[in-house]
């Protein structure tokens, strides 16, 4: 698959519950998790968060974030983020 569908076909399926990543020309639908992954995200996410706050390593939370680089033709999207070293 090219970028150019994977574009097409994300237009065609943005709906909500539907969760779409590309690499490599490989195109994955998911759909959105539900209530036993979200738990485990958060008591993840809260350990983490404690962990590197016993470091003493600055972040910050970026929450859903979608990361898409057309010159690499890539896009996913992380459940819970983080960018580490700066506030």
């Amino acid at each position: 698959m090219t970028w150019r569908e994977f574009k097409a076909v994300e237009q065609l399926l943005d709906r909500p519950g539907m969760r779409l990543s590309f690499l490599d020309g490989v195109l994955e639908i998911r759909p959105m998790p539900g209530e036993q992954h979200e738990t485990i995200k958060e008591r993840i996410g809260a350990l983490l968060e404690f962990y590197l706050l016993h470091l003493g390593i600055d972040y910050t939370p970026t929450g859903s974030m979608t990361l898409e680089n057309e010159s690499g033709l890539v896009k996913c999207e992380a459940d819970k983020s983080y960018k580490l070293g700066e506030k």
